[in-house]
């Protein structure tokens, strides 16, 4: 007897589920209150930013230094400040698929 791989499979999946229920997740601080975006603090992964669904225009300049999986797509985002990410030293995943990207600004 003993654990066959699809039970073992099985179980892996249900204590990955309960991890994920027990991440706090809390809207992200932003200079104009509340923003469109929700923060998870993961245990075993790096911090998460999603603004994913958004009618974001530019990317938040406000983005939490700790990030490490920022989630960005299917947003109405037309150009990207030169270095906006420069200070995300965690960043990992960078999500901006589906958006109006048509230019990058370098500063003047």
């Amino acid at each position: 007897p003993g654990m066959t791989m699809g039970r073992y499979a099985a179980f892996l999946a249900v204590c990955l589920a309960l991890v994920r229920l027990s991440v706090p997740m809390q809207v992200c601080p932003s200079q104009d209150g509340p923003g469109p975006c929700i923060c998870t603090e993961r245990t075993l992964f790096p911090p998460q930013m999603m603004c994913s669904h958004t009618s974001l225009a530019e990317v938040l300049d406000n983005i939490p230094a700790s990030t490490g999986d920022l989630r960005l797509f299917d947003s109405q985002i037309v150009s990207i400040d030169d270095g906006i990410f420069q200070q995300l030293a965690n960043l990992k995943i960078l999500s901006m698929e589906n958006n109006q990207i048509s230019s990058t600004i370098r500063p003047g």
